[in-house]
């Protein structure tokens, strides 16, 4: 049993978008600006998830960890110093680049996720921000969320 739950995530949605609440830690990695509750599917599936270390949860659903992926072709976004990561689960093989549209193997794609890479930029994204200093931050790397 999840304890990942539909009313977690609206007061997630709530205290980010309606009342303006500081961007708040992933659970597993513990870093700030790139965890938080998203929507996806038409707005028909309800998660959370972390860009840093790759952390996913489905409203109701087991944690799992995501496998990290770049494909690096010339429309692939780099965003605050870096290729932008595209997390998949364990078990997918391929995906469709979502700015060319080619049909990427994850084996050849597959890089270290920021969180084991000291070296890594995502690294010098700066902590504890506020509401609007985090979105100040994302919209100078070019993204218009509050988290990556």
């Amino acid at each position: 049993m999840s304890d990942y739950t539909l009313a977690a995530w609206e007061a997630g949605i709530a205290a980010l978008y309606r009342q303006r609440g500081a961007p708040t830690p992933c659970p597993h990695c513990r870093r700030t600006g790139f965890y938080g509750p998203r929507q996806a599917q038409g707005r028909t599936r309800q998660y959370r998830l972390c860009r840093f270390c790759g952390f996913e949860q489905e409203v109701g659903g087991p944690d799992v960890m995501l496998v990290a992926s770049v494909h690096g072709c010339s429309e692939w976004r780099a965003i605050a110093g870096a290729p932008y990561i595209w997390w998949v689960r364990a078990d997918e093989t391929s995906y469709r680049c979502p700015y060319c549209r080619a049909s990427v193997e994850v084996q050849r794609a597959r890089i270290t996720p920021p969180f084991q890479d000291p070296a890594h930029p995502w690294w010098k994204v700066p902590q504890g921000l506020t509401h609007d200093e985090s979105l100040a931050y994302w919209e100078a790397q070019g993204y218009y969320r509050l988290h990556l």
